[in-house]
């Protein structure tokens, strides 16, 4: 019996990861790119290829790369979406004849605030400016969290260190609670 070479997969059945890999690549060729099915199933692929993933069984192996691509789909910061999810959503045909959807039909419209969504946020404002003027420099760092200001910049634009800096948002943060609750 010859053994494989170094790196090589060991397992004590060779066929398990093979079939492993066939039945998610005919999970993945079931689902169109971007959908979660797909995704799961190409990034479970990558997991079993591993060479350092070793399991018992392909049953094992099977759930082994599954659980870990959910975990690691359901962790994973932002959820983006594919190129070829718009594709193939624009592809489809619109329910009210042949038409092809077009990309602009999909993704929603930009949002810009209206007249009174505008007067809203102007009175709001003007409750936490007026909450925050008894601060020292309360206007300056509430201007600059509008602004989106980073700490360090407001500190140096005010010749403060930059802790007051923070303990002044923290500050106005407390308030804008109190005032707006």
């Amino acid at each position: 019996m010859s053994h494989p070479p170094d790196g090589a997969l060991r397992l004590p059945n060779p066929d398990a990861r093979e079939s492993v890999i066939r039945s998610l690549q005919t999970t993945a060729g079931k689902h169109p790119p971007g959908t979660e099915k797909y995704e799961r199933a190409d990034l479970a692929i990558s997991l079993a290829l591993s060479p350092d993933r070793a399991a018992e069984s392909a049953p094992f192996l099977m759930r082994n790369v599954q659980r870990d691509a959910r975990r690691i789909l359901n962790h994973r910061p932002q959820r983006e979406t594919f190129f070829t999810t718009i594709e193939h959503a624009a592809s489809a045909t619109s329910a009210a004849g042949n038409e092809p959807v077009t990309v602009e039909d999909l993704l929603p419209p930009s949002r810009h605030p209206g007249p009174v969504e505008e007067a809203q946020a102007a009175e709001l404002e003007d409750k936490v400016r007026t909450a925050v003027t008894p601060l020292p420099n309360g206007e300056e760092c509430f201007d600059a969290m509008l602004n989106e200001e980073a700490a360090g910049s407001t500190a140096a634009r005010l010749d403060i260190p930059v802790h007051r800096v923070h303990r002044t948002r923290d500050y106005i943060r407390r308030r804008a609670r109190r005032v707006l609750a």
